[in-house]
């Protein structure tokens, strides 16, 4: 199993020490391919609890994507999550996952696969200045 990177591993850490999905509002979502690199950012607005007005997850060298949504549901709501890094050493993310176990199953929704995760606070963050904080995502493969 490989170890995912240091910079996926402390925004797990952070996504989990301070439960910052739980009961946040997912605001925006954007699949992009940049360099030949799919990525995937969320942007999410917290429980009021939570001192901070929005944050970005950025994930990048996206392998996997399946979300599904209807107007009969709340757009969208995160009231479970599962965050957890996956056996190659990369990062496997459900906003809607079947059971609250730590393993990847094919009956968790809202999922997204990739190489590496990267939490990016959201005071002050304008496209230009996601555009800047954007790092290269190393061994991805070209489409």
């Amino acid at each position: 199993m490989k170890t995912p990177t240091e910079k996926s591993l402390e925004a797990i850490d952070k996504l989990r020490a301070d439960s910052l999905l739980l009961d946040a509002s997912l605001l925006e979502l954007k699949i992009f391919v940049r360099k030949y690199v799919v990525s995937c950012e969320l942007i999410i607005k917290p429980r009021p609890a939570i001192k901070m007005s929005q944050f970005i997850l950025r994930i990048e060298g996206v392998n996997h994507f399946d979300f599904y949504y209807d107007e009969a549901n709340q757009f969208y709501l995160i009231d479970r999550y599962k965050i957890i890094p996956t056996k190659d050493g990369g990062v496997y993310l459900s906003l809607d996952p079947y059971d609250e176990s730590e393993v990847e199953s094919k009956k968790d929704c809202g999922v997204i696969v990739g190489k590496e995760v990267l939490f990016v606070t959201g005071e002050g963050v304008t496209p230009e200045s996601r555009k800047a904080t954007r790092l290269p995502v190393k061994g991805a493969n070209p489409l």
